[in-house]
């Protein structure tokens, strides 16, 4: 017997917005597009593609968080729990915004492929929106024709990776969210040492910020290579 699952509520963070996305694409095309899809009234079905640390899931959780605070209905899963079971996606056109993330961890088996398809006719039959994303376009993974058909029904949007004067811009923005003045020559040196990935890199300032504010020291240089080398990011 298949123990219960549940999906939690989406708690919404204040620097997931979509205005906060960085690329010139998603400024002219991209950010409009999933601003329609959060609308309360939207049946719209849009397909994000793009590689792992691209920001794809920022973006889905930042369309989330915009449709919940128009008052819609929201869910968002992360197909990559490997606990989930395709049960999980019955009753969820209950919510009039649907947001399925790393969907390639889930293409390609028969059992999730049946239970997606049955989704999407659900939604489309109570007039909801969707939004997906995975690291393929769903076609290319799809065993299931009707389905990589019915994810790519509506818009696709490929999410490039962010060139290096694009990773600048983002280390800045989350520095000022986090009320630090970054020198250059630590932006600098974290485009040297980290991933050049948008996840990866809110994912160290975030660790940076904890240790600072734990042992009430400011942003320097030598900080950031203290909490680097204590996390294997850098040779000691």
């Amino acid at each position: 017997m298949l123990k219960q699952q549940q999906i939690l509520p989406l708690i919404f963070a204040e620097t997931e917005r979509l205005q906060d996305f960085i690329g010139a694409q998603a400024q002219a095309l991209l950010i409009p597009s999933l601003q329609d899809w959060a609308r309360p009234a939207s049946s719209m079905t849009v397909c994000l593609y793009g590689a792992s640390g691209s920001g794809r899931t920022h973006l889905l959780r930042a369309a989330a968080g915009c449709a919940a605070q128009g008052g819609a209905s929201v869910q968002y899963v992360s197909l990559r729990d490997h606990e989930l079971r395709p049960e999980v996606l019955e009753g969820l056109e209950v919510n009039t915004h649907i947001c399925l993330d790393d969907l390639e961890a889930v293409l390609g088996r028969a059992d999730w492929e049946w239970s997606l398809f049955a989704l999407c006719n659900r939604m489309r039959t109570s007039g909801h929106a969707l939004l997906i994303a995975g690291r393929d376009l769903p076609r290319e993974s799809c065993t299931l024709h009707d389905l990589g058909s019915r994810l790519m029904a509506g818009l696709v949007f490929r999410i490039p990776a962010l060139q290096e004067a694009e990773l600048r811009q983002l280390i800045r923005r989350l520095a000022a969210h986090q009320g630090w003045a970054l020198q250059e020559e630590v932006i600098e040196y974290l485009l040297v040492h980290l991933p050049r990935q948008a996840a990866a890199i809110q994912h160290q300032l975030r660790e940076i910020d904890r240790y600072a504010l734990q042992h009430q020291r400011p942003v320097t240089l030598h900080l950031v290579r203290e909490v680097l080398r204590r996390r294997g990011e850098e040779p000691a």
